[in-house]
């Protein structure tokens, strides 16, 4: 099964982009959408990147979603 590529982008009001990534809960900004989108997928990563590992034990799939 995959997961959708769902980031939401929204005006912030003082002329910049708010984003944010409800499938792994990270957000970010940027002047306009692109750059918001692109901190958006970089602060995601490093929130998969620092989940700790799980038990060996434990089937853990993992896709892309930002």
């Amino acid at each position: 099964m995959s997961l959708p590529n769902l980031a939401l982008l929204t005006p912030d009001g003082r002329g910049g982009y708010d984003a944010y990534c409800p499938a792994v809960g990270t957000g970010s900004m940027g002047d306009t959408p692109d750059e918001a989108r692109a901190m958006l997928a970089e602060a995601t990563a490093l929130h998969l990147e620092g989940l700790s590992a799980p038990a060996d034990d434990v089937e853990v799939y993992l896709e892309r979603v930002c």
